[in-house]
């Protein structure tokens, strides 16, 4: 992507791409699967899209205002998982390693898109 000068930013198997136009925009994803096929790799159509506000990674990305912001239903159902595993604790029940990791990696990035709302 960097060769091609393709925009970008990735996390695991998430990618994201910016333009100027909705045109530049298009291309840029075009081109950004054009490359990754030709590796062996594909991204999932019904993950890609394109327009000025879009969620990626549970955060509301928003170029017309200018803002980030936390997709609330995402949000929501974390709530929800951490009060559960809150109690099951409480009553001292064990929580899985893989549990604790992915609540950990959720959490953390939470705090670096607030961090980063911050500095910018």
């Amino acid at each position: 992507m960097l060769a091609a000068k393709i925009p970008c930013t990735h996390y695991m198997d998430d990618w994201l791409t910016a333009g100027a136009s909705l045109e530049e925009a298009t291309r840029y994803l075009s081109m950004m699967s054009m490359i990754l096929a030709m590796v062996g790799l594909d991204l999932n159509p019904d993950k890609s899209e394109v327009g000025q506000r879009m969620v990626f990674l549970d955060v509301l990305l928003d170029t017309v205002t200018m803002t980030l912001r936390f997709d609330r239903i995402p949000i929501a159902a974390f709530r929800v998982q951490l009060v559960k595993y809150l109690r099951c604790i409480e009553e001292g029940f064990v929580v899985e390693e893989s549990t604790i990791r992915h609540v950990c990696g959720k959490l953390n990035w939470y705090s670096e898109v607030l961090q980063s709302g911050r500095l910018h």
